[in-house]
């Protein structure tokens, strides 16, 4: 009995055809997700600057809402000048700068995003990846004194260190 090949001839072309939409899936997963994964990184980067920078300026007003002007001037100053607008195709946006006092205490909230287009994904429906970041600073008041002794009352002692 001979066997009947006439049913099996299209087989191998529906498996190349699977074969080709995972690899193309696997190459536009590497090369979209790649590229996310560089904006995401410096996404992170200019949020840990701009809550940092925010934590900064806290002290520059002399009261609340002046305080948190500044701060929030100032992560959106270092916020710009760490992530270009237009990075490796994204769009990132400063979503928001969130200052708050408690007891001595400034908390600066950070967040943001970087909508960008993907390339290969499309094929597979995908319109565009969203990375996001979020930082938080805290920053505490610290009085501090410096005392400085000119009187001479302590002249001739010498201090011990051990």
């Amino acid at each position: 009995m001979k066997p009947s090949l006439h049913r099996q001839r299209g087989a191998v072309a529906i498996m190349t055809a699977l074969a080709m939409l995972v690899l193309l899936a696997v190459v536009g997963l590497v090369i979209d997700g790649g590229l996310a994964y560089l904006v995401k990184a410096r996404l992170n980067a200019a949020v840990d600057s701009a809550a940092l920078a925010g934590a900064r300026a806290v002290p520059a007003g002399s009261n609340q809402t002046e305080q948190t002007a500044s701060a929030q001037a100032a992560a959106a100053d270092f916020f710009a000048a760490n992530i270009p607008s237009g990075y490796l195709l994204s769009e990132p946006k400063l979503l928001s700068t969130k200052v708050t006092f408690n007891q001595g205490q400034a908390t600066i909230d950070v967040n943001a995003e970087a909508p960008m287009p993907v390339s290969v994904m499309q094929v597979l429906g995908f319109s565009s990846l969203k990375p996001t970041a979020y930082a938080q600073t805290i920053r505490r008041d610290l009085d501090m004194a410096l005392v400085v002794d000119t009187s001479g009352s302590l002249k001739g002692q010498a201090a011990t260190v051990r």
